[in-house]
């Protein structure tokens, strides 16, 4: 039987390509906005390891310049992740794009491999009745 072969592998190979190319992207975007909010909450981390001295009196003062300073890192993260976020969804755009024309091409394949499935099937029993219908016309010549 004759194998299938689709005519349009190459450009299938070129958007799974694509598509890995694009997935890659968008994982590089979404670990910077998981580094950006791995950095806040290291800040906020900075208030819960401040320590209270023996004597129990507290420096508030130095509280709240560490508060101050967190809150100013913060805001300044903020900004980056938002941007970071904006870049990410830009990249999860451009990966949904490569996957749909990728799978647009999948789904061509499996439509030509199926009719020519269907079409190797067909000449088959063709093949077979002939085969059939030839045995019965030499049987019948015999029997005269």
């Amino acid at each position: 039987m004759k194998k299938f072969v689709f005519s349009l592998q190459s450009v299938l190979n070129l958007r799974e390509q694509e598509e890995k190319s694009a997935r890659t992207e968008l994982g590089k975007k979404t670990a910077e906005c998981e580094r950006i909010r791995g950095k806040m909450k290291a800040h906020i981390a900075l208030l819960d390891r401040f320590e209270v001295p023996e004597n129990g009196a507290v420096d508030w003062s130095a509280y709240q310049q560490i508060s101050d300073f967190i809150r100013v890192q913060n805001l300044r993260l903020k900004d980056d992740l938002s941007c970071a976020e904006e870049r990410r969804q830009n990249a999860l755009a451009v990966y949904r794009e490569a996957r749909n024309r990728k799978k647009v091409f999948e789904k061509l394949k499996e439509r030509r491999e199926l009719e020519f499935r269907a079409e190797m099937k067909e000449k088959e029993d063709k093949a077979l009745d002939d085969l059939f219908s030839s045995r019965e016309t030499y049987h019948r010549s015999l029997k005269k």
